[in-house]
C-alpha cells in the first residue's frame, strides 16, 4: 500500500505482478481504513455487500429446503412418482400370479468406467497460466461394469467388459466374472453370458422356482 502512494497503482501493479491488478489495487486504496481496521486473523471485506439481499436470502432459503427434501441434480421424468407406484403394483400382481420370492426379483445396469480419473483439482505456485497434471495415460481408456442386486438386499457378483478381443492371461479375482468386446459394450452375448454366470449361480438361483430379472433405468420410466 506504501508503494503505490510513492509511486502509483500503474507502478504497483508493474512492480508485485498481475494479480493483482491496477483496478485491485484502486479499490484497495479506496477501503485504506477499513482494511487497516479489520481483523488479521480473518478473511474479511473479500465482496460488497449484496445488492438485493431479501432476494439472496430467499434463494438461499430455497436451496436449503429443496435439500433437505431430498432433491437431485439430475432431471427427473414427468410424472415418475406414478409410474414407481404402477411398477410396483406391477411386481405384486406378478407374485401372487407367478408365486416366485422376492429375492428372484433382481434389477441389473451396465456402467462405463475409465481406468484413470485425474483430479480436477492440484497445487502449484500462485499465477501459473499451465499446470501439468500427472496421469497414468489412461484416462480415456474405458471398461464396462455389470453390476446387479436382487430385491431382498442380495448383491450379485460384477461382471467386467473390457475393450478387447482375447480375455487376459491373468489370473481373475475370485467372485468376479470376465468378459470381452471389441468396443467394451454390454451385447447380447454378454447378458447371456451375464445369466449364465452370475445371476443363474446367485442364491435365488438355487431355488427350483422360475428365475425372473429385469433392468430398470429412470431413463426408461
Amino acid at each position: 500500500m506504501n508503494y503505490t502512494e510513492k509511486h502509483g497503482n500503474r507502478a504497483a501493479e508493474r512492480r508485485f505482478g498481475s494479480p493483482p491488478t491496477e483496478k485491485v489495487i484502486r479499490e484497495w486504496r479506496k477501503r485504506r481504513k477499513d482494511l487497516i481496521k479489520a481483523d488479521k486473523s480473518k478473511k474479511t471485506l473479500r465482496s460488497c455487500a449484496p445488492k438485493w439481499p431479501k432476494l439472496e436470502e430467499g434463494v438461499k432459503n430455497w436451496i436449503i429446503d429443496h435439500r433437505k427434501n431430498g432433491t437431485i441434480a439430475q432431471k427427473l421424468p414427468r410424472e415418475y412418482e406414478r409410474k414407481i407406484i404402477e411398477f410396483h403394483k406391477y411386481v405384486i400382481n406378478m407374485r401372487k400370479k407367478l408365486c416366485f420370492e422376492i429375492g428372484q426379483l433382481g434389477n441389473m445396469d451396465a456402467v462405463p468406467l475409465t481406468f484413470d480419473v485425474p483430479s480436477n483439482k492440484t497445487v502449484d505456485v500462485k499465477g501459473a497460466k499451465t499446470i501439468m497434471i500427472r496421469t497414468s495415460g489412461n484416462e480415456k481408456t474405458s471398461y464396462t461394469v455389470v453390476l446387479a442386486c436382487c430385491a431382498d438386499g442380495t448383491k450379485l457378483p460384477p461382471l467386467l467388459i473390457f475393450k478387447r478381443k482375447t480375455l487376459p492371461k491373468d489370473v481373475n479375482p475370485r467372485g468376479i466374472y470376465v468378459h470381452v468386446h471389441p468396443k467394451g459394450w454390454m451385447d447380447g452375448e454378454g447378458i447371456k453370458l451375464w445369466y449364465e454366470k452370475v445371476w443363474s449361480k446367485s442364491p435365488c438361483g438355487l431355488l427350483k422356482k422360475r428365475l425372473y430379472w429385469c433392468r430398470i433405468s429412470s431413463r426408461h420410466m
